[in-house]
């Protein structure tokens, strides 16, 4: 008896071809299978991977807004006319303002201690939140212009920062 050999599988001659052309299929669906579902997977995961780096926030961002925040808004410099962005009124520096300016009471509320210097006057003022707890999670300093004595000096505005209680 002699043996024709088709594709993988042999078969003896004079014997029926559906059984072995069926197998031969399985084995196709089966590999076609496995290398569609690994390619879907590899695709989820770079997706997901991709989406989760583009909602994190950089580094500094919520350093930099907070920053802008204190001195754009709650000790900006006010003459009679207008209010002067960027540059901080030394008077106008104290906790009665940072209390009106920054709602401290909510318990996911951060906490800042603030400190402002001008090393040329030698003058520094400390004020913080209702909620600072005298630990220091992280701090940045910032050069910023101060409006004293009748005059805008170069000073610098030490933030420093706790997470939520």
């Amino acid at each position: 008896m002699s043996i024709k050999k088709q594709g993988w599988f042999s078969f003896p001659l004079g014997k029926s071809k559906k059984g072995v052309i069926a197998a031969e299929k399985m084995v196709f669906y089966l590999l076609y299978a496995v290398i569609v579902s690994a390619v879907f997977i590899g695709f989820i995961m770079v997706v997901s991977s991709e989406s989760a780096d583009k909602s994190n926030i950089p580094d500094g961002l919520e350093d930099y807004i907070f920053s802008r925040r204190f001195l754009d808004s709650c000790f900006a410099y006010e003459d009679d006319a207008k209010a002067y962005s960027g540059i901080i009124d030394f008077n106008g520096f104290n906790q009665d303002n940072l209390d009106a300016c920054y709602n401290a009471d909510s318990n996911d509320a951060k906490a800042f201690r603030l400190t402002l210097e001008i090393k040329e006057q030698g003058v520094k003022k400390e004020i913080h939140t209702k909620n600072w707890e005298s630990f220091v999670k992280r701090h940045f300093t910032k050069k910023v212009l101060v409006y004293y004595d009748n005059k805008i000096n170069n000073g610098e505005l030490k933030i420093e920062v706790q997470n939520q209680r």
